[in-house]
C-alpha cells in the first residue's frame, strides 16, 4: 500500500490519530440466513467488514500494537427486518424468514503502544449518507491523508495533506486501477509458488482476530478492555 511506505519513510512524521470506517446504509447480507445467526457467523459488520478496515489502517500506520479498546455495538435496523442488501425498502423482506441476532453497527476507540489512537465505525445498515463506503484517514505531525472508496471505487480515492512552501496543500496521487480481490488471490498463489513470506503474515491474522474478540468483549461488558489482559 502506497500510504504504508510513505508512513514508514517518515513522510507524515509521527502518525498519532486515525479514523477508519466501512459503512453501508442498506447492506445486510442475507437477512435471516447464517449471516445474521450469531452462532454461525460470530457477529455482524464488525467481523465481516470492520476487521478489514482495521487491518488496512493498522498496516498503513506501520502495525502498532493495540493496547486497549472501548467499544459499543447496536442492533437497531436489522431487528426491524430492514436493511437487506441492495434493497431500499426491506420491511417486507426478512420478517419471518429467520432471526437477526448480530449487531448492525459497531464503534470502537483504540489505543496503541506508540501513543496513537484510532476511531472505528462499521455498519451493515444505518441511516447515513453512505451507500457502501469504506476507508481511513491518518493525521501526522508533518502531514496526513484520507483514503475513501465509495461503492468500491478503485481510483480517485486517495488525498494527501501537507504544506507547500508553508501553505496548506492537498494532493491527489494518480492511482492505477488493479484487479481487487483477484490481485490478492494472485499474490497469495505467487507467494506459495516462490516460497517467500506473505503479507499479511499468519501472526498478523491471529492478532486481528484477537482484536475483534476484544472489541466484542468490550461492547458486551460495557467497559474498556486491555489487550492481553
Amino acid at each position: 500500500m502506497l500510504v504504508h511506505y510513505h508512513v514508514a519513510a517518515g513522510g507524515f512524521g509521527r502518525v498519532y490519530f486515525a479514523e477508519t470506517f466501512w459503512m453501508r446504509r442498506a447492506g445486510i447480507p442475507g437477512w435471516g440466513s447464517w449471516f445474521t445467526n450469531k452462532e454461525l457467523a460470530g457477529g455482524g459488520p464488525l467481523i465481516d467488514l470492520g476487521v478489514h478496515v482495521l487491518d488496512m489502517t493498522l498496516y498503513a500506520m506501520g502495525n502498532p500494537t493495540v493496547t486497549s479498546v472501548s467499544a459499543s455495538t447496536y442492533a437497531e435496523i436489522g431487528t426491524q427486518g430492514k436493511g437487506n442488501f441492495r434493497k431500499s425498502n426491506n420491511i417486507e423482506r426478512g420478517v419471518g424468514t429467520g432471526t437477526y441476532e448480530v449487531e448492525d453497527l459497531a464503534t470502537a476507540y483504540l489505543r496503541t503502544d506508540d501513543g496513537a489512537t484510532i476511531i472505528m465505525k462499521t455498519s451493515w445498515a444505518a441511516y447515513t449518507g453512505a451507500e457502501d463506503d469504506f476507508g481511513f484517514s491518518l493525521m501526522g505531525s508533518k502531514g496526513g491523508c484520507e483514503m475513501i472508496s465509495r461503492n468500491y471505487a478503485l481510483t480517485g480515492t486517495l488525498k494527501v495533506f501537507g504544506d507547500f512552501e508553508g501553505v496548506a496543500s492537498d494532493h491527489a496521487p494518480r492511482l492505477i486501477e488493479r484487479d481487487g480481490h483477484a490481485e490478492v488471490i494472485n499474490r497469495f498463489v505467487t507467494k506459495i509458488i516462490d516460497g517467500t513470506p506473505g503479507v499479511p503474515t499468519g501472526e498478523e491474522g491471529l492478532d486481528r482476530a484477537r482484536l475483534i474478540d476484544a472489541i466484542y468483549r468490550s461492547a458486551t461488558e460495557g467497559r474498556e478492555v486491555m489487550i492481553g489482559a
